[in-house]
């Protein structure tokens, strides 16, 4: 058993103490941007729309021209309305009947988070990942933060490994 040291635990409760008031500062400067639960739902059901059905005329009007989505599948962020874009069209393209679900969201101050459900059958390729014919059901999380009534970033976290499985893909840890 891996045993913490009492030095290690302190620094690491000052570092989190220090996070939290720090952010407890942030809060006035927050207070403007402030989103209503339901505004912040009918913003991500849009986003979520552009998934489902590739509509990206809602695009200007969803998310910032400055938008960063950090995927936790990917090594880099996506950025911009053409990162956003292209992200769609990847999709749609390798599930051609992409359905994203969503099934809880809570909104406080300016952020979102949406715990979700993702189908689809892969009948096109993905990457380095050729078309299977397999379909998948994963769920995953985004928190998302909004500014000036646009989603500006998302950090997007799903069952990455539980997909590869129902795709029938197997993943080989590297040697260490």
């Amino acid at each position: 058993m891996s045993r913490i040291s009492y030095s290690g635990f302190k620094f690491g409760l000052v570092a989190l103490l220090l996070i939290c008031f720090g952010a407890i500062g942030c809060q006035e400067q927050l207070a403007d941007a402030t989103v209503t639960s339901q505004t912040a739902r009918s913003l991500m059901i849009k986003n979520v729309d552009m998934y489902n059905t590739g509509n990206m005329a809602l695009l200007d009007m969803v998310i910032s021209p400055d938008y960063v989505g950090h995927y936790s599948s990917r090594a880099e962020d996506i950025v911009g309305h053409e990162g956003f874009r292209n992200w769609i069209r990847i999709n749609r393209a390798a599930y051609s009947d992409f359905k994203v679900t969503i099934n809880k969201t809570v909104a406080e101050g300016d952020m979102v988070c949406l715990q979700w459900t993702v189908t689809g059958t892969q009948d096109g390729a993905m990457g380095e990942i050729p078309a299977t014919g397999k379909s998948i059901n994963v769920r995953g999380l985004t928190l998302a933060r909004i500014l000036d009534g646009k989603i500006v970033e998302e950090w997007i976290t799903w069952d990455v490994l539980g997909m590869y499985r129902q795709l029938g893909l197997t993943v080989i840890p590297p040697k260490v």
